[in-house]
């Protein structure tokens, strides 16, 4: 995509982030305790990969694959305690993400609080960022590239409207637009749909989609919650338990049926061990209640058995070659700019 930030265009150059057997410990207590993994996968331009499970995992889990934790033991306060320690493999283009320039990428924790002010307008919030951010182009450039980035998201007809008067979901587009000004091509989105109805959350979603597919990024979203309507609009999902660890990964669509294949059926020998004001029955629940509400029910020997058999998919398979390949340079991707490396 050439940067569509420089060029004006939909991006032409691919982007992909990859990562293997990640994990992440955490000292507590003066013990190392496993907060999340292991974990495989990849995302690259033109896909968005959701990551469902709770939200400190889910949390957990983008921040390692943006960079955030060290590979090593340190120190380190990021809201899940010191000594975080990050093992395994990730890369952005084949590249370790610290030997990258940051402003590849885009990353936006709606956890957060809102703090763009209630009167400023979509054009004059992308106008006074990019005035800011892309500082080598001309005021014509910079002005067309707040209309690119408008209409990539969305927002054009609500240009001129007040942020405060803004729907629930063109304001976490906005944010996301704030970010995106000066990306290549990676996003990071935690918990976007925190707070939305169903069809605000549809309505981001699927705008989403669109920056990934029409636009060539590679759009990677955490969902500790699946509003209804969500499944027909996400594609690739990782689920995570409880405990951190990948239950299922691959085509939501198919993630109904793998799990009624793994034992989610009437099985009185543990429906019974479930919260009586629940559902006891896995078989009535919907493929979102099952991948939210049901993973974190199970007993811990089937979650373990739900860990062993996904390794085994041709879905978990396929996404390893893929990470696999991506890292050691056998799918052609650009050598992403340096840290000194950007106008």
């Amino acid at each position: 995509p050439g940067d569509p930030m420089l060029s004006g265009q939909d991006m032409a150059v691919e982007f992909a982030v990859s990562f293997e057997d990640v994990i992440v410990n955490v000292r507590r207590n003066g013990e190392r305790e496993r907060i999340l993994g292991p974990a495989t996968g990849c995302v690259r331009s033109g896909q968005m990969l959701a990551v469902i499970g709770p939200a400190h995992e889910a949390g957990v889990l983008l921040n390692a694959l943006r960079g955030v934790y060290n590979f090593s033991s340190s120190p380190v306060a990021n809201g899940i305690g010191e000594g975080v320690h990050v093992g395994g493999t990730i890369t952005w283009n084949g590249q370790k993400p610290q030997d990258v320039d940051a402003r590849v990428l885009a990353h936006v924790d709606f956890e957060n609080p809102d703090t763009i002010p209630d009167a400023v307008t979509c054009w004059e919030l992308l106008a006074y960022t990019i005035k800011v951010r892309v500082t080598f182009l001309s005021a014509s450039e910079q002005i067309a590239m707040v209309d690119q980035v408008l209409d990539m998201l969305s927002l054009a007809e609500v240009a001129q409207t007040p942020y405060s008067q803004l729907s629930p979901s063109q304001q976490r587009l906005a944010r996301v637009a704030r970010e995106v000004v000066g990306c290549a091509g990676i996003v990071f989105l935690h918990d976007p749909c925190n707070g939305l109805s169903a069809m605000e959350s549809v309505l981001l979603m699927q705008t989403l989609q669109h920056l990934a597919h029409k636009h060539g990024y590679a759009v990677t979203v955490s969902l500790p919650e699946l509003q209804a309507g969500l499944v027909s609009v996400l594609s690739q999902v990782i689920v995570l338990a409880q405990d951190g660890r990948v239950a299922y990964q691959g085509p939501i669509a198919r993630a109904s049926a793998w799990f009624g294949v793994q034992g989610f059926e009437k099985r009185p020998d543990f429906s019974h061990k479930t919260p009586n004001d629940l559902v006891s029955l896995y078989a009535e629940f919907s493929t979102g209640d099952l991948l939210v509400h049901g993973i974190r029910l199970l007993p811990q020997a089937l979650v373990d058995s739900l860990v062993v058999a996904n390794a085994d998919t041709d879905a978990a398979r396929a996404m390893r070659r893929s990470a696999v390949e991506i890292r050691a340079g056998r799918i052609p991707l650009p050598a992403l700019v340096e840290r000194d490396g950007m106008p």
